[in-house]
């Protein structure tokens, strides 16, 4: 991790830009929400075989498809795991 903070849009424009690489994503079915006590963006597709993303203020991302609960990956997250 390094020490720069970036905007919450920007955490946005990262887990689109990842979410592309893995998925077509259209906008329309993305689901943000922002994890104000994490300082951190989740952004899923939330239908069978989707992925979702939590995009922390640093950058630093983790990346889990469907198969991976939100309650699960936050709790990894939470820990200090990174897909980058």
């Amino acid at each position: 991790m390094n020490n720069k903070v970036i905007t919450k849009d920007e955490q946005i424009k990262i887990g689109k830009n990842i979410l592309s690489t893995y998925m077509e994503c259209p906008e329309e079915s993305l689901t943000i929400t922002e994890l104000t006590e994490d300082n951190a963006i989740y952004i899923s597709q939330p239908i069978r075989g989707g992925g979702s993303i939590i995009v922390a203020s640093d950058g630093s991302y983790l990346f889990f498809n469907s198969s991976i609960s939100f309650d699960e990956a936050l709790e990894e997250f939470r820990k200090g795991r990174r897909s980058n």
